[in-house]
């Protein structure tokens, strides 16, 4: 189920549907985190996908924060 909802949101952001693309992630995430310390290898994707939606909105301090998440799990 992560991964649909990781998949929907990098669909909705090729669309411009930054909102909705958002809300797929943080879905993906959320589901992921009940498996998952945050820092385990498996959100490095969803972070910089976070960083890339965030980069492609101009919202440049939030891609950011999540391009620094997914470089201190890759690490």
């Amino acid at each position: 189920l992560s991964v649909t909802y990781s998949n929907l949101a990098h669909l909705y952001g090729a669309l411009a549907e930054y909102s909705t693309a958002i809300s797929f992630y943080e879905k993906s995430i959320e589901i992921r985190q009940k498996t998952f310390p945050l820092d385990h290898p498996v959100f490095f994707k969803l972070y910089n996908n976070m960083g890339y939606l965030y980069e492609s909105m101009k919202s440049y301090s939030a891609a950011l924060v999540f391009f620094e998440k997914a470089l201190k799990i890759d690490q």
